[in-house]
């Protein structure tokens, strides 16, 4: 199902689950990305996927789903947090290129002095 209802609306209890497993859909392919590293992306599809996790959680879904909702949570949970790890681990790999190049700019200046 395709979230057409982005103006605060509710949802009823079943799009709301179905909203949810969209979002488990794309914390995969996030989750995918990132081990692509096609951050560019990783970005875009996050944007998306708040607007409905916003929408998913604009009410309180019954007790009958509360085990597949417990379910799809705790898998997009642990996706994000290797995405967080992953993303955590580029920003450090970035960071030692560009200290590296510093490092090169410092010495050429030294050099040419």
């Amino acid at each position: 199902m395709a979230l057409t209802q982005q103006n605060n609306q509710d949802l009823p209890a079943e799009d709301a689950f179905n909203v949810l497993q969209e979002v488990l859909a794309l914390t995969t392919v996030i989750h995918t990305k990132a081990y692509q590293d096609e951050w560019d992306e990783v970005v875009e599809l996050e944007a998306k996927r708040r607007a409905l996790i916003t929408a998913c959680f604009a009410q309180t879904l019954p007790d009958l789903i509360a085990e597949k909702v417990e379910h799809a949570i705790t898998t997009i949970v642990k996706m994000d947090q290797e995405v967080m790890a992953l993303g955590t681990q580029k920003m450090s790999e970035y960071s030692t290129e560009l200290q590296k190049l510093d490092y090169g700019k410092k010495a050429m200046k030294a050099y040419n002095a």
